[in-house]
């Protein structure tokens, strides 16, 4: 008895986990009619993160700084950059998250930060959503 309980305790905590990883990954690469926020996402790459138990509050806001100044879309200082709306309880937005990446897209870069938080983010028309896993927003 102890021993299936252990079993479904463990399926249980290896589903959970490939939960998250798909809300953080329901997000794929953009393709070449995708839209110019998509693409941005894809073809902006960031040369070096290194985050120590970092919140993610603050990961999320190293992401858009590193967003404008690596965009090399346009030349035009005020279209740098990506739009973010965060929708994050104080609770998430305290969150820790660690990562050591080098030369990473955007798109991979926030996929991994959303999943270590226990978050998701979707491509709108006019900006990225990031919100908990949880959260009906989307």
């Amino acid at each position: 008895m102890l021993r299936t309980m252990k079993s479904i305790l463990i399926a249980l905590a290896l589903f959970a986990s490939l939960q998250i990883v798909s809300s953080a990954n329901d997000n794929p690469p953009a393709t070449a009619d995708a839209s110019p926020l998509a693409r941005k996402l894809d073809s902006i790459i960031i040369p070096k993160i290194e985050f120590r138990d970092l919140p993610v509050s603050d990961a999320l806001a190293f992401l858009r700084q590193q967003a404008k100044l690596h965009d090399s879309s346009t030349n035009k200082a005020n279209e740098k950059g990506l739009n973010f709306v965060f929708k994050l309880s104080k609770e998430h937005s305290s969150t820790v998250v660690s990562l050591e990446l080098e030369n990473v897209s955007l798109r991979a870069a926030l996929r991994y930060v959303c999943t270590q938080a226990n978050l998701k983010f979707k491509v709108e028309p006019e900006a990225i959503l990031v919100a908990h896993v949880q959260d009906p927003v989307f």
